[in-house]
Formats: structure tokens, C-alpha cells, sequence
């Protein structure tokens, strides 16, 4: 009886230690493809829908400025109105209109009318306008769409950092579950070991038929600990293919990370950092820049509209006697001379608008620092947190080894050393928690310093 004891004390003290330790276990092998952090980074930024539709916009402000540029050059128009006549049209001259000529008399000498027949006719009208008071004005509306491809770039740099840290979070996540998937697994397997050696115990009646229903029982619920995780995974996976561009079922796997190491910088710094870096103080500071453009163009509507024009007038397939083409060269004056205070009450507008802008500014840094010290808070904490797992995580994993030891010196029972090894379990998830609320705070801290990295 002693012998068949020690041969039990001895077969569940190697799986309860295999169980407990592991790193010793060979990883299963993964067909899909490894995805590097630092790839699936580049692969978002390129590919993100998020961003390639920012990117798109900023393309579409470039071909708009282009086409605004144009504003400067000469317009050329020309205008035809083609018309079949419903009446004829009859012209009146008087006797003499045209005066007296010595040897000739009166031109004409006797009242006349010459009319034109019902055909069609055509009036043709050419016109080249270079704008030269409105090239200030032109100008000014051309530095304004530059502006609008500021701020885009600066969403562009906010959606890109955001997605940055969505992907590490994402990333992050996917790599904790994985590894938790595969530590349930390796517990599917121990315990269906340890099961089968507790029901050949059974019959040898060396075992209580409750060590047995409580091995079975950790079995079964170690078996659905790994399907939620499977499922979970899925998704996550799903999620992250997402972020990438890519088609939510691409196959891949992580890879492991480094260990989580805090930076080092004084509180100060970063706050200096993110205000240099953000691009929500980038773009508040554009936009101020825009409403004081607006104003200046407001006020640029005051100049009068002057143009140099160059017209061409031709009357088509009417009567011989009208010219058949006219040209002059001259200067267009546009001028609204009273405008009844419109002008000056969308001015008073625009002047409230700008100070809107600089209150936005100011709050925009407010909540820029204490969104740093918040993320830069939350840091310290999740570093204390995964500290704390740590140690809980090697006091457990002794008290396993003590657990072990008595048990197979028979100075304790089998449920003693179950329970050590669920405590083990436990330390192990809240460690992984611990490890996940770092590596989140410290992406959430370099998002919040507006680094893209």
C-alpha cells in the first residue's frame, strides 16, 4: 500500500509541477503567419480606412488649391446666341440721318426701311478679363484652402496616432488571449492526465471518489475557460484585421513582446512634450489663423472689382449694313457703393469668430495637460498593479512547491495542492490583467504626448 501511495505521490507531483511551471511546455505550432507589432503598425497607417479617407481629402485639397490658382490668370469667355428670327426685322432710316454731301444730296435722299428676311442668325461675343484688384482677394482665398490642408494634415496626424494605439491595444490583447489559450489548453491536458491517474486510484480504492468529481470538475470547467478564450480571440483578431485594412479573416499570429519597461521622464517634459507635439493644438491654432483670414477677406470685399477686358462683338447673318465685328479694349469697374451695414455686421461676425477660436486654443492646452497627467497617472498605477501581480505571482508559485512537497511526503491532501495550483492560476490571470492595463496606460500615454510610434 505504501509503495502503490508513493507511486501516486510521485505521478501527481510531476504533473501538479509541470503545471505549474509553464515555460517548460514547447509552444504548439502555429501555421499562421507571425505579425510583428511593428508591422502591423506600418501596415494601419498605410492601409487604415480611417486614414486612407483623411489622406483622400488632403488630395482633394491639393487638385482644389490647383484649380483656385487659376483664379489669377486671364478668363476667357465666350458667348453665342443662335436663333432662327419669328418676325422680320425692319430697320427705319430717315431722309438725310446720315447728313449731306455736296454732289450728293441727303444720305439717304428718301426715308428708307431695309428689312431682314426670316432666317437664322447668330450674335457672337468673346471676351479675355485679367483680374487685377482682385488678385489681394485672390490671394487671400488661396491661403485660406492652404490652411484647410493644414488642419487636414493635422486630423490626419491625430487619426493616425489614434490608430496607432488602437492597434497596440488591439495587438496587446490578442497576445495576452493567445497566451492564455494556450496555458488552458496545456491545464485541458494536465488535468485529463491527473483524471485518469485519480480514476485508476478510485479502483484501488487509494482515492475518495470526491478527488475525482473535483479533478473532473476543474477539467470541465478549464474546457470552457478555453472556448471562451477561442472565441474571444476570434473576435479580437477580427478586430484588429480591421484596424490593418485588410479582410477581417486574415490568418496570422503575435509574437512576444518584451518586458514592459516605464520611461523615465519627469512630468514636466511630457507636458512640454504634448504641447509641442499635439495636433489638436496644431489644428486650434489653424483654425485661429482661418478666422483671422476670413476678416481680412471680409474686409477685401470692400476694394472695387477693377479688370482689363478685351471684347469682340459679331452680329451673324444680319443685314450687311450692321458692322460684322467689333473690338475694344478697355477696363471693367465693379463697385457695390451701399450695401445697407451687410458688410459690417458679417465683419462684427468674423471678429467674434476669431476671439471663438483663441478660447478654443486656451482650452485645447487646459485639457491637453491634464489629459497627460491623467494617462501619465494612470501609468504609475498600472506599473504598481503589474508589480503587485508579480510578487503575488511567486508567492503563489511557492506556496504550490510547499503544497507539492507535503503532499508527497503524505502531510497533506490532494485538494491542498489543487487549491495551490488554482491560486497559481489565478495570480497568473491577474498578472496578465496587470501586464494588459500597463502596456494600454503607456499607449494611451504615448497618444497623449502625440507620438507616432
Amino acid at each position: 500500500m505504501h509503495k502503490k501511495r508513493t507511486q501516486k505521490s510521485l505521478i501527481v507531483f510531476g504533473i501538479l509541477t509541470a503545471l505549474s511551471g509553464r515555460a517548460c511546455w514547447c509552444a504548439e505550432e502555429v501555421s499562421a503567419p507571425p505579425l510583428f507589432l511593428t508591422e502591423a503598425l506600418g501596415k494601419a497607417v498605410e492601409n487604415n480606412p480611417s486614414i486612407v479617407r483623411l489622406r483622400l481629402e488632403g488630395a482633394k485639397l491639393a487638385e482644389k488649391l490647383a484649380g483656385a490658382r487659376t483664379r489669377r490668370l486671364p478668363a476667357f469667355n465666350v458667348d453665342i446666341f443662335a436663333s432662327q428670327q419669328l418676325r422680320d426685322v425692319d430697320f427705319f432710316f430717315r431722309r438725310g440721318v446720315f447728313g449731306a454731301f455736296p454732289g450728293m444730296g441727303p444720305v439717304p435722299p428718301v426715308d428708307s426701311h431695309i428689312v431682314t428676311g426670316k432666317v437664322p442668325t447668330a450674335i457672337v461675343n468673346a471676351r479675355i478679363v485679367q483680374p487685377l484688384s482682385q488678385q489681394h482677394i485672390i490671394g487671400l482665398n488661396l491661403r485660406q484652402l492652404e490652411l484647410q490642408i493644414a488642419a487636414n494634415e493635422q486630423k490626419l496626424r491625430a487619426e493616425r496616432q489614434k490608430v496607432i494605439s488602437d492597434v497596440k491595444k488591439a495587438y496587446y490583447a490578442v497576445l495576452l488571449t493567445e497566451n492564455g489559450l494556450k496555458a488552458a489548453r496545456q491545464g485541458i491536458e494536465l488535468f485529463n492526465e491527473l483524471n485518469r491517474v485519480t480514476r485508476e486510484y478510485v479502483v484501488q480504492k487509494v482515492a475518495l471518489q470526491s478527488d475525482r468529481l473535483d479533478v473532473e470538475t476543474r477539467l470541465a470547467r478549464t474546457e470552457y475557460e478555453a472556448l471562451v478564450l477561442e472565441d474571444q480571440m476570434a473576435t479580437q483578431k477580427q478586430q484588429l484585421n480591421m484596424l490593418l485594412g485588410r479582410a477581417v479573416d486574415t490568418s496570422f499570429s503575435v509574437t512576444p513582446l518584451e518586458d514592459p519597461r516605464p520611461e523615465g521622464l519627469e512630468l514636466s517634459e511630457l507636458r512640454r512634450r504634448a504641447l509641442e507635439q499635439r495636433p489638436e493644438l496644431r489644428e486650434a491654432l489653424v483654425r485661429q489663423e482661418q478666422a483671422e483670414l476670413d476678416r481680412r477677406i471680409k474686409r477685401a470685399e470692400r476694394i472695387p472689382e477693377v479688370s482689363l477686358s478685351l471684347s469682340y462683338f459679331s452680329p451673324l447673318n444680319f443685314n450687311e449694313m450692321l458692322p460684322t465685328h467689333i473690338t475694344g479694349v478697355g477696363v471693367v469697374f465693379k463697385w457695390e457703393v451701399y450695401d445697407w451695414g451687410r458688410r459690417k455686421r458679417e465683419l462684427a461676425e468674423k471678429s467674434l469668430t476669431i476671439e471663438q477660436a483663441r478660447s478654443g486654443l486656451e482650452e485645447a492646452r487646459s485639457l491637453v495637460v491634464i489629459d497627460v497627467e491623467a494617462k501619465y497617472r494612470k501609468v504609475q498605477q498600472a506599473s504598481q498593479l503589474l508589480r503587485i501581480a508579480q510578487l503575488v505571482g511567486e508567492r503563489a508559485g511557492e506556496n504550490l512547491r510547499v503544497a507539492s512537497n507535503k503532499y508527497k511526503q503524505q502531510f497533506s491532501l490532494l485538494k491542498d495542492v489543487l487549491q495551490a495550483q488554482t491560486e497559481l492560476e489565478q495570480s497568473r490571470f491577474q498578472n496578465e490583467q496587470a501586464l494588459l492595463s500597463f502596456w494600454t496606460a503607456q499607449a494611451d500615454l504615448e497618444k497623449a504626448l502625440g507620438e507616432e510610434k
